[in-house]
């Protein structure tokens, strides 16, 4: 297991605690909004899943709108956040405002 690289080697992310890695400074990785661990810029924020614990690396505002790779945009308990894309179109209306199950989205 690699420390320090963004990626929750460990499964409780104590690898990329924020003071153990020099307060997230390096390039290749962001701190959490909880200022408790970081995040990995390619290999765990904007992928749609909450890999901060605070949803803070899936935030729409720090991720593009959403608008790359894989994800949708939803506000999900009032949250504007990137989901993962197997949750548009499953049946199940998780976006406060339905919009990944609307037929728009849906008819393809």
């Amino acid at each position: 297991a690699k420390s320090c690289d963004g990626k929750n080697d460990c499964g409780d992310r104590s690898d990329e605690e924020a003071g153990m890695c020099q307060n997230c400074q390096h390039s290749s990785v962001e701190m959490c909004q909880d200022g408790k661990s970081c995040i990995g810029l390619s290999n765990g924020k904007c992928d749609g899943e909450d890999d901060c614990g605070d949803l803070s690396d899936e935030w729409a505002e720090r991720c593009n709108n959403c608008t790359e790779g894989n994800v949708f945009r939803c506000t999900e308990n009032g949250i504007d956040r990137c989901q993962l894309p197997w949750k548009k179109c499953n049946g199940l209306a998780l976006c406060d405002d339905c919009v990944d199950e609307s037929p728009a989205q849906c008819e393809n």
